[in-house]
């Protein structure tokens, strides 16, 4: 959508529609309010008077270092930016004269030209990309932020949610949509493509009229990679082991007021904006949205342990019982034979000490192997799990 402050909404409220933009009448209004954004060297080398070798308000910073020459904004103790009326922007000398839109660069969906063009708005875009004259993602947000420094009128292509949107919400720069005419379905079908918007040759950019609407809503969608499907979904596991992840995630939602939160606990925290904030920003929100992203975990996670007594029937767990019995009265009957024998000069040569040791251990071991052929429960599993280790322990 085409965007401008609130400021410049303040300024003059026709602004807020293409009706208030459109035809020949409002060629000079646009000219004259929406002024052509400068770089740091462009204003040190064709607006100051003795190249920036003295700050001024403009730039406080002086001449811009190596690699920032091309910025338009570097803070307000560098170089605030600088809006200015270019030979584009004199319609007493250019009755061609347009005023300034800041479009996406090529490579981009945009169909700014094609909405200016046959809606007859004079604006155009004059950014270093070829063909549509589009800006960097990095200027754009440099241009944004210079004109809320210099309190200058901007129009800009942009969307939300997104990070520069939610900085600027409740502030006097706070993004205002310009009303173009309704999408329609025939408009979309006539849309410019990213490609053609970038020919050297106007009439290819500027694609049909019928498809010079306002941008459609667009649904935020989700990227999942066929690998997490068929890892999650393979035939060779049990479904009972099937992870849960590909249709969690598949389930899952959430909404541009949600996703703009985010952005908002982002900006709060100030810590380390490009690294760990955004990190702890969706923590965050993860901790206090967490009952709702739980409701997008399948309703058969997690698990539940379901008895199963026909598979207790089978001949092997009788088995295994009796094993496990004759295991006890063995190991019982041999403590008993070591006691009575225990003065017995063979058995003393064995160190009576360790036979106790290594028995007990052998009938800990066999009331787990008892514990685990009855059905389970959470005093009987954490039994087994200390009396087998203990067990082996001993021996």
């Amino acid at each position: 959508s085409w965007w401008t402050p609130l400021y410049t909404i303040h300024h003059d409220q026709s602004l807020a529609t293409f009706v208030g933009l459109q035809g020949e009448h409002n060629r000079r209004k646009l000219a004259e309010t929406f002024l052509r954004p400068t770089t740091w060297q462009e204003y040190c080398q064709e607006v100051s008077d003795d190249d920036c070798d003295t700050p001024d308000d403009v730039a406080p910073g002086g001449a811009p270092e190596a690699g920032e020459e091309g910025l338009y904004f570097a803070g307000v103790d560098r170089y605030t930016g600088y809006f200015r009326n270019t030979t584009d922007n004199d319609c007493d000398n250019n009755p061609n004269c347009t005023g300034h839109i800041v479009d996406f660069p090529c490579g981009w969906t945009s169909f700014v030209e094609q909405q200016a063009f046959y809606n007859k708005i004079a604006v155009k875009s004059d950014g270093r990309e070829p063909g549509c004259g589009g800006y960097t993602y990095g200027e754009m947000t440099q241009i944004w932020a210079a004109a809320n420094a210099t309190k200058s009128h901007v129009l800009m292509l942009w969307w939300e949610p997104e990070a520069l949107y939610q900085q600027y919400i409740g502030t006097d720069a706070e993004f205002q949509r310009i009303a173009l005419p309704n999408p329609t379905q025939k408009c979309s079908e006539n849309r410019v493509n990213y490609v053609d918007r970038c020919s050297p040759d106007q009439a290819v950019r500027v694609g049909q009229p019928e498809g010079a609407c306002a941008d459609y809503p667009h649904a935020l969608m989700k990227v999942i990679g066929t690998s997490l499907y068929d890892v999650s979904h393979d035939p060779q596991i049990a479904e009972s082991l099937h992870s849960p992840a590909y249709e969690t995630i598949k389930n899952f939602r959430i909404t541009s007021n949600q996703l703009g939160q985010i952005f908002e606990y982002w900006f709060q925290i100030g810590d380390d904006k490009w690294n760990l904030d955004p990190r702890r920003a969706v923590c965050r929100w993860v901790v206090e949205n967490l009952e709702e992203l739980e409701s997008f975990i399948p309703q058969t996670h997690p698990r539940v342990v379901e008895d199963d007594n026909e598979a207790r029937e089978v001949p092997i767990i009788y088995i295994a019982l009796s094993l496990a019995i004759f295991a006890m009265i063995a190991t019982v009957t041999s403590l008993f034979v070591t006691y009575v024998q225990r003065e017995k000069r063979i058995i003393r040569y064995a160190q009576v000490e360790f036979l106790f040791l290594l028995l007990f251990g052998l009938l800990m071991v066999s009331i787990g192997a008892l514990l685990s052929s009855l059905p389970p429960t959470n005093p009987i599993c954490v039994s087994i799990a200390w009396l087998i280790n203990l067990g082996y322990t001993l021996q």
